[in-house]
């Protein structure tokens, strides 16, 4: 999951930046492993709501990456 990360986020973050969400309320990721995407989304676009939905083994994972990114998030 960790390797996931890595190559995902920089792609993630520029989704988030370049991409007009204004238009939306929602977002869910369907296999969203660890909640990155819907982590950088909620960062960007405090107006989503986001939903990162995987396999039950997974969720205690991504329950911890989430934790992790609110508590080390700047500001």
């Amino acid at each position: 999951m960790q390797a996931m990360q890595g190559i995902s986020l920089g792609n993630f973050h520029a989704l988030a930046e370049k991409f007009d969400f204004s238009k939306y309320e929602t977002v869910c990721d369907v296999g969203g492993a660890t909640g990155q995407l819907s982590t950088i989304l909620a960062v960007h676009h405090p107006h989503l709501r986001c939903t990162s939905y995987d396999l039950p083994v997974v969720a205690p994972i991504a329950d911890s990456a989430i934790a992790r990114a609110w508590t080390d998030r700047p500001g």
